[in-house]
């Protein structure tokens, strides 16, 4: 029973202690993205990659598909990297 008992209250102290923690946004990009859907991290290049829904159809095959680059900064380095993209595979 003591080891139920100080396991539930271990955890009990470690949410408390993460609880206390908030979220500061650092940054956010301009509003000129289309519909962006995942994030890619290039350590290498210090840049984002982030794909873009775009179109009426989100499971269509429109070519309407992006890839936006940004920085680190959140600036857009380019909406359009790559273009005529299908939303899904």
């Amino acid at each position: 029973m003591k080891p139920v008992f100080f396991t539930v209250i271990g955890l009990a102290i470690c949410i408390n202690s993460f609880a206390q923690h908030a979220v500061t946004k650092l940054w956010e990009t301009d509003t000129i993205l289309k519909v962006p859907e995942s994030v890619l991290f290039d350590a290498e290049n210090k840049v984002l990659y982030a794909s873009n829904i775009d179109g009426t159809d989100p499971w269509g095959k429109d070519g309407k598909g992006s890839i936006a680059k940004i920085g680190l900064d959140g600036k857009i380095i380019a909406v359009d990297w790559v273009s005529g993209l299908n939303e899904r595979a």
